[in-house]
């Protein structure tokens, strides 16, 4: 065998475990910490999924006209300890979450989320179709730095999420949010960049004449903090620079 890497004999299994409510529980991103506890976020329909912080499922995403209430999924997120025991886990409102990131300061999600306006004296929502949001949780999960949401008045979500070596957060969402209130994208990918208080510093929109979307970035000290992102582009004109 190759004598350079390290050889494992019959792996075992550490843990498996079942966690949820009664209703759709989707898992759609995990990151481990140097201990090996685990960190899960994604989309619930559970109205009793098992939270540790009295979190409560959020029923609305949209407040329309007539009073309708438009019920979708609730984002939530969890931290299992290196046995499968559960540490902490809690709602985040209408939405799901999609990536998680973290490092020494914290743990960081992204995905899409649905808020009701505020703005709006009739209580019709102009904007229902799902903004970014980053919420930022100590790592012990006991106290929330910040929940932040990111959108124009088209659909925006975040796909990845990652750190880098200043601690600065960066994320990618797919955007359908045009340049004016009565335009509306064909799909780009932004990304933007938050310091490690959550302010926004700035953000870099590109795409073809189609549709666009980033699935996945990565940030390291040895590419002097790029980001690295993979998606799909589905029409012509995407910015290479091979040609």
């Amino acid at each position: 065998y190759d004598r350079s890497r390290a050889m494992v004999i019959d792996p075992t299994v550490d843990f498996t475990t079942f966690y949820g409510g009664s209703s759709s529980d989707e898992p759609f991103a995990i990151a481990v910490d140097e201990d090996g506890n685990s960190y899960i976020t994604g989309g619930t329909s559970s109205r009793n999924f098992p939270t540790t912080n009295g979190s409560k499922f959020e029923n609305c995403k949209s407040f329309d006209f007539l009073g309708f209430c438009g019920t979708g999924p609730n984002i939530f997120v969890a931290k299992l300890d290196p046995t499968g025991k559960v540490v902490y886990a809690s709602y985040g409102g209408v939405g799901a979450g999609a990536a998680v990131a973290l490092d020494s300061t914290g743990v960081y999600f992204t995905g899409e989320t649905f808020p009701p306006d505020i703005d709006n004296i009739i209580g019709y929502s102009d904007n229902d179709n799902g903004d970014s949001f980053v919420w930022r949780l100590e790592s012990k999960g006991d106290l929330q730095d910040y929940f932040q949401i990111f959108g124009a008045e088209g659909t925006d979500f975040g796909t990845a999420i990652g750190l880098d070596s200043q601690h600065n957060v960066w994320v990618a969402e797919g955007t359908y949010s045009g340049e004016s209130f009565d335009t509306k994208s064909s799909g780009d990918v932004d990304i933007f960049e938050l310091a490690p208080s959550g302010k926004f510093l700035h953000d870099y929109r590109f795409g073809s004449n189609g549709e666009d979307v980033p699935y996945g970035m990565t940030i390291g000290p040895s590419t002097a903090d790029r980001a690295w992102i993979t998606g799909k582009t589905c029409g012509n004109g995407f910015p290479t620079t091979d040609g």
